[in-house]
């Protein structure tokens, strides 16, 4: 295809995000105040987002990183995660991670994505940041010293010029693949063949603080305290998760209640239902000189353990450190490109084998697999330095 020109230095610019999500958003906010153009390139509308919409469990760690971005302001109303409950159904041991005991004031909180999402686009219009709305990006192409942008502005064609572009949560499948950009282009897929219905639901007692991760054959079932309710996700085969879809309000929490059990007394009300299928995608490379990947664009994870956002999260926020340390100069470099591979390489191993381990093993209902699970919550329950370390783990990320 021909490329669409570029009309003058208005179109060149330090960085260009691909994809104006909660994780591109939160990047570019860091450097706002890095003295570097930044275009951030979002394909929806501008549209006010109104409402709940789907709730995002955040770890303490996620929480500092959005405190020290200037985006963790009260109208985020953030639901604090004291405890967290895990369990197995059909078979021994269970653990409790707890706030009081790693001293911190949570261990998470859950808020909710259009909450988030107004909240950086509000920090956004204080800055010099770019955010350009309903710009499809179609293709990403490292050039000599700079990468080459194409995109559709409310269908007119435009061409950015940047010394780095980040594939944020959106992009996908827009890098062109050169030799050199083949490997960061290349995506592993696994298909779990599993669906996530998401809803809130009200029960009997109060949450408390206290989310829970039980675990079935089926999938997991996670409630996540959110103000006075629980955000459900329960994951099933496709077939289960339909007729779940199709189940009147009572019926629907009458299975609810046989699923997970009396600890928060009866359910009394369920909201609207969604489900959407589960997949583990990841980028073998996340980097090249003038093109990184972050958030969904390098991971997109199984909700088990609700690390995907998190890593997400970690990785802006090192790649802004590494910005920051490199200066202007380095945007479009290979040193840079290494840098950031290193840095991230242990967290993101670490939250993609976990994620996709505990998706697989809880799947396997076989009595000595069952005890041995329930011989690994026993440990975590009562080995306190390998609780400690864990609970870490979830809240902080695996350092190199």
């Amino acid at each position: 295809m021909q490329s669409p020109p570029v009309d003058d230095m208005s179109d060149i610019y330090d960085l260009v995000i691909v994809g104006g999500g909660p994780v591109g958003s939160a990047l570019s906010l860091m450097l706002a105040r890095a003295g570097l153009r930044i275009a951030v390139l979002e394909a929806r509308k501008p549209v006010p987002v109104s409402g709940d919409g789907r709730t995002l469990a955040l770890s303490y760690g996620s929480r500092l990183i959005l405190e020290r971005a200037g985006a963790w302001p009260e109208a985020l109303q953030p639901t604090p995660i004291q405890t967290v409950h895990v369990s197995q159904r059909g078979g021994f041991g269970r653990a409790v991670l707890r706030a009081s005991e790693m001293g911190v004031p949570a261990l998470g909180y859950t808020v909710s994505y259009n909450s988030l999402s107004n909240v950086l686009s509000d920090s956004l219009r204080e800055t010099s940041v770019e955010y350009m709305w309903d710009a499809t990006v179609v293709r990403v192409e490292p050039a000599v010293g700079e990468t080459l942008i194409d995109a559709q502005f409310a269908a007119a064609p435009r061409r950015l010029r940047a010394r780095l572009a980040v594939l944020a949560d959106g992009g996908r499948g827009v890098l062109a693949q050169p030799h050199a950009a083949e490997a960061v282009a290349s995506m592993r897929v696994k298909d779990y063949a599993q669906h996530a219905l998401t809803t809130l639901v009200r029960s009997q007692h109060p949450h408390n603080g206290c989310a829970y991760e039980r675990f079935t054959p089926d999938g997991p079932t996670a409630l996540l305290p959110v103000r006075d309710r629980f955000a459900l996700v329960w994951v099933a085969k496709q077939a289960q998760s339909e007729r779940l879809l199709g189940l009147s309000d009572s019926a629907f929490l009458a299975e609810l209640q046989q699923q997970f059990g009396d600890r928060q007394g009866r359910f009394l009300e369920v909201g609207a239902r969604a489900a959407f299928p589960l997949s583990l995608r990841y980028a073998r490379e996340i980097a090249l000189p003038g093109v990184v990947r972050v958030g969904n664009a390098a991971q997109a994870l199984h909700p088990v353990a609700a690390q995907g956002f998190n890593i997400g999260l970690r990785d802006a926020w090192g790649l802004s450190r590494l910005l920051l340390q490199s200066g202007p100069h380095a945007l479009h470099g290979a040193a840079l490109a290494r840098a950031y591979v290193r840095a991230r390489r242990m967290d993101r191993a670490v939250g993609i084998g976990l994620s996709d381990f505990l998706a697989r093993v809880f799947e396997i209902d076989r009595p000595l697999v069952r005890s041995a699970r329930g011989a690994g919550l026993w440990l975590l329950a009562s080995g306190a330095p390998l609780r400690r370390a864990f609970t870490r783990a979830m809240m902080f990320g695996s350092s190199r």
